[in-house]
């Protein structure tokens, strides 16, 4: 027995002598190739080489790392590209009030030609003080989202102070403004944040909306909460940019926005804001149809319990 014990453990020791090569071989070959690609990533390439094709734990942990290298691609073009539109947008209003600004301190420019130029740089510096009070809003919400203080308001009030705000510029466009909201229709909102929502929707169906067509403002309550939408009669979105009106600096008619004074920021904020709400925010459009900006606000125990009326 003694015999027999000593051979079978002479036979395991050289067998395990034999087979640990190859074993670590195996095991270790694939980490090292993981730590090679780990190593790529924190140069910022694109790293390659990766074997997905395992059924363990280690092809698991090879698709995490492949799935986690195309997350930082996608977010290294969107960076990109933030700051390309980013930058396109800074430069356009600080040209306009550098050229103009030329022009007025010219020997020789009338005083009339002066004022008009000086409407022109302010018009502009107020665009690049939207423009970067938006990028301020979009960086908060990017760092801690955005920070909401409810209380009971009353909607009806609400948009009353909106509408007195927007009034003169639907007036002066011939666009006609309605308000079709409940008096009794009060919930938990933070007012203002939501006047923000509701002036940056109502500005963009004004923008959108031609003279003698009607934008329309309407609050009621849902089976599920508070569904608040603005309707427009302008010339409405494609199918297929309804959903991506929302993203940032994203245009249908880039040239067009532009000449209206628009950055492709305000329905990224309106987004977060809502978001920020616990609720959602949809576009409903057919080409020459006009628009519909649906917000949709799940229903909160603190809400007014007193049906709409009408």
């Amino acid at each position: 027995m003694r015999r027999r014990f000593l051979s079978i453990g002479a036979f395991s020791v050289i067998l395990t002598i034999l087979v640990i090569p190859f074993l670590t071989r195996f095991i270790t070959r694939p980490l090292i190739r993981m730590k090679r690609v780990t190593e790529q990533l924190a140069s910022g390439n694109h790293p390659s080489g990766l074997d997905t094709s395992r059924s363990d734990e280690l092809g698991d942990l090879a698709r995490s790392i492949g799935k986690l290298s195309n997350d930082l691609e996608r977010m290294r073009e969107e960076r990109n590209e933030f700051l390309a539109s980013v930058a396109h947008e800074l430069r356009t209003p600080i040209t306009y009030i550098k050229g103009y600004a030329d022009l007025a301190s010219k020997t020789g420019t009338d005083c009339q030609s002066r004022k008009e130029y000086n409407v022109i740089i302010r018009d502009q510096a107020g665009h690049l003080n939207r423009l970067v009070g938006q990028l301020l809003d979009l960086a908060r919400s990017d760092r801690q989202g955005f920070a909401v203080s409810l209380s009971s308001v009353s909607l009806s009030s609400l948009a009353e102070s909106v509408l007195s705000l927007v009034g003169p510029a639907f007036h002066d466009k011939g666009v006609q403004l309605s308000c079709r909201i409940p008096d009794d229709l009060i919930t938990e909102l933070d007012a203002g944040r939501f006047q923000q929502v509701l002036l940056n929707l109502l500005d963009n169906a004004l923008k959108h909306t031609p003279s003698g067509k009607e934008v329309t403002l309407e609050a009621v309550r849902a089976k599920k909460g508070l569904r608040i939408t603005v309707m427009d009669e302008g010339e409405g979105i494609p199918e297929g940019d309804q959903s991506a009106v929302f993203e940032r600096f994203y245009r249908v008619d880039k040239s067009r926005s532009r000449k209206s004074g628009g950055t492709g920021l305000g329905l990224a904020i309106v987004k977060e804001i809502v978001e920020a709400h616990g609720g959602t925010i949809s576009a409903e459009s057919r080409t020459g149809g006009g628009t519909v900006m649906k917000i949709t606000l799940e229903r909160r125990r603190e809400d007014g319990a007193n049906p709409a009326r009408g």
